[in-house]
């Protein structure tokens, strides 16, 4: 409800209140007083009349034509005379109708209350003589008094609560200006409201705001530094205090193209399993206590390694970065650090000891080998130990789980697409309620072997074999093959290189006027990675271009790293798409500064390999609105 609603009702209602209490009072008033004048109309009757048979010398017929007349007055109800013993020498009574509805009777509770005097025959008592008055006529006052009171009470509440709302809408006038002010800030327009108020409270209020718009103008500004300085601080775990994944991938360049032993060594990698149900059992704050401890014996244990690191690089995942030691001392140490933590869960945390379980996976790393390389074939692995009952180790395969060569991916990628090995993966993008908004469309690699190959392992030849066109092509096809599609909002990845392609966005479009003719509304994802390559006015002629075809446009392994703030203020995404670890990963303060800067240009955050639903309330309020739960 809005202030000036608020307002209003309150002086509405105050308003009303005062009128039906003194109109109230009013009618109680009246009430008593005819209450008090019937009561005399009976006594000053029943006074008159025990005089008037007095003065008949004990004659009942002459006392019983008095009463008559009397009665016929049209003022007394009810008379009852009776001896001096009780007993009813006569009684007179007239029947009266009344037009007053039975609830107000029951309401006015008017009663008439009876009226005594003695009648004598000289020095002897007659008897007792009891007058009732008529109330028939006082409730038909009181029911009209009651019918006016009503109807100034309604045309007194709407002249007053019209009057209210007068008044107030000139008074409240300059908080219209406050609002578009407001408003303003939201979509990057800095107003200021020169005209100030007469009203001293509100004038105060302008100049505030005016003070205000003034400073987030320049908080606006100043939001990218702040923020690229946050971004220095984002190398430490908060929980663990170990390095977290930007600090791994950091250190993984620098000893990989090093001249000297780091050059080569062993990643390993250790992940907890089935955290989900163990937080269902113990709780939140004990896990955490477990993923310290796993660090401090992590840590431990590598003190010996020159030059070994650990790092956090997700919520359930350790990496240790071991230069110069080959595969089968690193199993060992493996074998020993999963050992110590089965020891630590069944001994501290029995309750999660059939549910709880480490796995971990290793791969070599040589002089000079992509991060991505050695990461897809140590996930390969983690997978692999998944599916194996309790605490597991696995060294990747790398010879035979990929392929190593260009000429090999070449082929096995090509040939996937040719014979429609690519296994579609569908991920539901959800709100917080629940609500599906829309899906994600990526593939998986089956190989002749039966091996899946996930989109993350494969993607990056895709880009350094130039064959992303054909997979754009071959997802898009795919779309249109289908007879019933379950999503009507599809969101799919399309590198840069593609859309900067005029034949290939050609392509692009045809296949979105086919979709758009089934109700499909295609969105297409573009990776920052791409967007920081490019320089700002090519990125403005092709996002124009988007617009031009109303085709939606969001952000995809977004890194929110220091040009952010330059690069939505120029793309103005429809959402930015970020793995939950590094969301979750990183700083209050570098949080506290990333998504005012998404609310401010008006970009949706979605997180995506979220494992527990019950998770997405917190990251709500941290500032995620749409997520994606890995099932």
């Amino acid at each position: 409800m809005t202030l000036f609603r608020q307002i209003n009702a309150v002086f509405s209602i105050i308003l009303l209140l005062v009128l039906g209490t003194v109109l109230g009072i009013g009618f109680i008033d009246s009430r008593h007083y005819i209450q008090y004048e019937l009561f005399s109309k009976a006594q000053d009757t029943a006074t008159s009349l025990s005089l008037m048979m007095s003065k008949a010398g004990g004659d009942i017929g002459s006392m019983s034509i008095m009463a008559d007349a009397v009665l016929k007055s049209g003022r007394i109800q009810q008379i009852v005379l009776q001896d001096q013993h009780g007993n009813i020498i006569f009684s007179k009574r007239r029947e009266t109708k009344t037009e007053v509805p039975r609830w107000f009777v029951r309401v006015a509770d008017l009663s008439a209350d009876t009226a005594v005097a003695e009648v004598f025959d000289k020095w002897r008592l007659v008897g007792v003589l009891s007058v009732q008055a008529d109330k028939s006529d006082a409730l038909n006052y009181l029911y009209a008094f009651f019918k006016k009171i009503l109807i100034i009470f309604i045309v007194g509440g709407a002249l007053g609560a019209l009057f209210i709302y007068i008044l107030l809408s000139i008074i409240l006038e300059p908080l219209k200006t406050v609002i578009k002010q407001a408003e303003g800030v939201l979509h990057n327009k800095f107003i200021l409201q020169n005209d100030l108020p007469s009203t001293m409270e509100l004038k105060h209020v302008t100049m505030a705001m005016n003070q205000m718009v003034s400073r987030m103008k320049k908080g606006h500004e100043t939001l990218s530094s702040v923020m690229a300085k946050n971004r220095e601080l984002e190398y430490i775990d908060p929980l663990t205090k170990v390095g977290n994944r930007r600090f791994f991938i950091i250190k993984y360049n620098e000893y990989s193209n090093a001249e000297d032993n780091r050059a080569w060594g062993v990643v390993l990698a250790i992940r907890l399993a089935d955290v989900q149900e163990a937080n269902k059992i113990i709780g939140f704050d004990k896990v955490d206590q477990i993923y310290k401890k796993i660090a401090k014996k992590l840590v431990q244990n590598t003190t010996d390694i020159d030059d070994a690191a650990c790092f956090r690089v997700s919520g359930t995942e350790f990496v240790l970065l071991l230069p110069s030691l080959d595969t089968e001392h690193a199993r060992s140490l493996a074998q020993m650090i999963v050992k110590e933590i089965r020891q630590m869960i069944d001994k501290e945390y029995p309750e999660v000891s059939k549910t709880l379980f480490a796995d971990a996976a290793m791969a070599a790393y040589e002089h000079r080998e992509p991060i991505g390389q050695v990461l897809s074939s140590v996930d390969l692995a983690l997978n692999e130990a998944l599916y194996q009952n309790g605490d597991a180790i696995v060294v990747a395969k790398r010879e035979s789980a990929l392929p190593m060569s260009k000429v090999a991916w070449r082929q096995l990628l090509e040939e996937s697409m040719r014979e429609h090995r690519m296994e579609p993966v569908w991920e539901d993008v959800h709100a917080l309620n629940r609500h599906k908004l829309f899906a994600t469309l990526t593939f998986d690699i089956m190989t002749p072997e039966g091996e899946r190959i996930q989109y993350g392992t494969y993607l990056s030849m895709l880009l350094l074999l130039n064959l992303f066109p054909k997979y754009i092509e071959y997802t898009l096809e795919y779309i249109d093959s289908l007879p019933i599609l379950q999503n009507n909002k599809i969101a799919v990845e399309y590198p840069l290189t593609c859309l900067a392609s005029p034949r290939l966005f050609e392509k692009l479009k045809e296949h979105i006027a086919q979709l758009r003719k089934r109700g499909v509304e295609l969105t297409i994802e573009i990776p920052e990675s791409d967007l920081a390559k490019i320089d700002r006015s090519a990125l403005r002629q092709i996002l124009d271009e988007l617009h031009r075809e109303k085709l939606s446009f969001a952000i995809s392994r977004f890194d929110a790293d220091s040009d952010t703030v330059e690069l939505l203020k120029t793309a103005r995404p429809d959402y930015v798409k970020m793995y939950v670890g590094q969301f979750t990963d990183m700083s209050d303060s570098f949080r506290d500064s990333l998504t005012p800067i998404l609310k401010t240009f008006g970009v949706k955050l979605l997180l995506h390999g979220i494992n527990e639903e019950h998770d997405i309330h917190v990251l709500s309020r941290q500032g995620a609105d749409y997520f994606i739960i890995r099932h």
